[in-house]
């Protein structure tokens, strides 16, 4: 199964008179393969400074059962998800505008 997903887009406050905004996107994300990595792409037009990942749970699967092995990049958050972990994910990730 291919992983799908589509973030909605968020603009937030600037962090501090100087800094530049950064925008947030939230996104449900499904199809990742258990017992591999799986490169999540993102959409955004840029990389994430932060990533939040919360998985959505299906009663059977393992909640410590995966985990981010690489930094998001500019194309991908990057999970790797147990043999029982879970394979839906809710990204939260902020990104400069």
């Amino acid at each position: 199964m291919a992983i799908s997903g589509t973030p909605v887009y968020f603009l937030g406050p600037p962090r501090s008179a100087s800094a530049s905004p950064i925008a947030l996107a939230a996104g449900r994300y499904s199809g990742l393969t258990a017992a591999a990595d799986n490169p999540v792409p993102h959409g955004l037009p840029a990389t994430p400074v932060a990533v939040s990942i919360t998985p959505l749970m299906d009663g059977s699967a393992n909640p410590g059962g995966w985990y981010e092995y690489e930094a998001a990049d500019a194309t991908h958050v990057h999970i790797h998800v147990n043999a029982n972990g879970p394979t839906a994910f809710r990204l939260d990730m902020w990104y400069p505008e």
